[in-house]
């Protein structure tokens, strides 16, 4: 084996320990939401471009965030000034706000790095009798 060879089998060894201990750190974290959602982001950043770029990838990363908008009020002795048909002084006005479902973004990393077969692998057994 080339020494090429061998640097090349060492820095695979060591992606595959790293997402490894990411997802490893992703579990201890999951019942902390905010920990939890920025482990699973590093995670997700760890994944090949080509598995990013790909439609099917986007598609399902793209169901798991939701948009939705609220109207954001200001007020005056706690009062809320203005109704969405009749503002007061620019009060309400719309914010938008996304959600993540980070828990479905986990299970989607994890899927990837299986189809890699980096998170575990299977191999045929033949048996001889």
């Amino acid at each position: 084996m080339s020494e090429d060879q061998s640097r090349i089998e060492q820095k695979d060894l060591d992606f595959k320990e790293t997402v490894k201990s990411q997802i490893r750190s992703c579990l201890e974290s999951a019942d902390y939401p905010d920990l939890f959602a920025i482990r699973v982001d590093l995670l997700r950043i760890m994944l090949p471009q080509r598995v990013k770029d790909s439609d099917n990838y986007q598609e399902k990363l793209d169901d798991c965030t939701e948009s939705f908008q609220n109207w954001q009020y200001s007020y005056c002795c706690n009062i809320p000034m203005g109704t969405p048909e009749k503002p007061v002084l620019g009060s309400p006005f719309q914010t938008e706000q996304e959600v993540t479902d980070w828990n479905t973004v986990f299970e989607l990393c994890l899927h990837e790095f299986e189809r890699m077969g980096i998170t575990w692998q299977s191999t045929e057994i033949q048996k001889s009798v």
